[in-house]
């Protein structure tokens, strides 16, 4: 539970760099998740991205499994809705209806 503020700076930041798509996130967040927070290794944040490609929905909805290994249930929540509510690149896809940006 002492890593939950953490967490959710940490995807908070990363929710910045989504703009272009989850991939642009994945070096800083290897940097971040392996390298500084020593969170996961770099093998399992491997398989964990590996998975959010593979699994329907969207790709970058990993970040509650990482969540879940640093905190528990309880880190379950806050990356996801960050992640996705925050992030610059959540308005849409060109030619969809335009989604309003969340205030974070």
């Amino acid at each position: 539970m002492s890593q939950l503020p953490a967490l959710v700076g940490v995807f908070a930041y990363l929710s910045l760099l989504t703009v272009g798509g989850g991939l642009a996130a994945f070096p800083e967040m290897k940097g971040l998740t392996v390298e500084r927070f020593h969170w996961l290794t770099l093998t399992q944040l491997i398989h964990l991205y590996s998975l959010g490609q593979v699994a329907p929905g969207p790709n970058m909805m990993m970040v509650a499994a990482v969540g879940e290994r640093v905190a528990g249930v309880a880190g379950l929540l806050p990356p996801g809705p960050i992640l996705t509510a925050c992030s610059p690149g959540a308005s849409g896809t060109p030619g969809s209806t335009p989604i309003r940006y969340a205030r974070c």
